[in-house]
């Protein structure tokens, strides 16, 4: 059974953006994140907020954005986007959210697998957003695992295309700050 949300986008899918709404400062109004890969592995998140008046709060980009995928949590007290990037051996995890209305990054620590064994570095004082962070991202084994993808908690996009705007449009609940995809606007998409 196909599902009406994709995950994140794809990079074959690079010329369509996607959306989601989540609120990233836990003020009760939802941020709209549109997401753009660019290419096979590079993409723009930008983050905008809504008080009167639609702003752009910032973006945020990394080496695998277009690949890589934003993970949330269930806690109310980590309202924000988990980050994880790696190069060189390197897995890099940080914290993304939003502080007076202001997209912020947090690098929370990185773990050094060109060392035997791996080797975690706290980056961030905030034990319990590594804490958090380190609870969003299951343990990952390529070896016994090579094909299994991880999807709990990963912030859920949908697709933007000129066939589909306005059905976005007219779905959205923008003053319950809630939107609910129609069963079958996707479907054809996935």
């Amino acid at each position: 059974m196909k599902t009406n949300t994709r995950r994140f986008p794809v990079p074959s899918e690079s010329n369509v953006p996607y959306f989601s709404l989540r609120d990233l400062d836990g003020n009760g109004v939802p941020e709209l994140i549109i997401v753009q890969v660019e290419d096979d592995i590079t993409a723009v998140l930008n983050v905008y907020s809504y008080d009167d008046n639609v702003k752009k709060v910032g973006e945020y980009s990394d080496p695998k954005t277009g690949v890589s995928n934003p993970r949330i949590s269930n806690n109310p007290m980590f309202p924000g986007l988990f980050t994880h990037w790696w190069g060189g051996g390197v897995e890099h995890y940080g914290y993304l959210t939003v502080k007076e209305n202001e997209l912020t990054y947090e690098d929370l620590f990185d773990i050094d697998n060109t060392v035997e064994p791996s080797q975690q570095y706290e980056i961030s004082k905030d034990k319990q957003l590594i804490e958090e962070s380190i609870g969003v991202y299951p343990p990952f084994n390529f070896i016994d695992d090579p094909l299994v993808e991880y999807t709990d908690n990963l912030l859920e996009m949908y697709p933007i295309d000129d066939d589909n705007i306005t059905e976005i449009i007219c779905e959205a609940d923008f003053r319950e700050h809630v939107y609910t995809p129609p069963q079958d606007l996707f479907a054809a998409k996935l």
